[in-house]
């Protein structure tokens, strides 16, 4: 059994708009009839769990292209990498956050300035961690 592009959208809670949008950059393969009306298969509905998991992920719809498209390959890799890379940056970051934070917490100085080199210790802590 496949779907109409109303009916995978009803399913799936994506616009109809988007669906036909996916099929343009090659997300989604639709067979087309003689009359040039999409039908998808019931898979078209899992594969759009996977679009909206990787979006979710922080994936713009280029890079979900790049991972799940035709030509996926190398590109899934390199996606994958750039992504993780940035991940680690942003962990770094939250992390160095966090130490300072937990410092503030507990900190009992009575004027700011004297938690400078505390804040800096904690600082270069969390980042050798990353």
């Amino acid at each position: 059994m496949t779907l109409s592009v109303g009916e995978l959208a009803k399913r799936s809670g994506v616009p109809a708009t988007t669906l036909r949008y996916y099929d343009a950059i090659g997300l989604l393969v639709p067979q087309r009839l003689a009359n040039g009306h999409r039908r998808y298969p019931q898979a078209a509905v899992g594969r759009l769990e996977l679009v909206r998991a990787c979006r979710s992920l922080g994936l713009s719809l280029e890079e979900v292209a790049a991972v799940l498209g035709p030509a996926a390959g190398s590109g899934r890799r390199e996606v994958a990498e750039r992504k993780l890379s940035e991940l680690d940056r942003t962990l770094g970051h939250l992390t160095a956050v966090r130490a300072v934070l937990a410092h503030f917490a507990q900190c009992r100085h009575t004027a700011p300035d004297d938690c400078e080199a505390d804040v800096r210790t904690a600082l270069s802590a969390s980042n050798r961690q990353v």
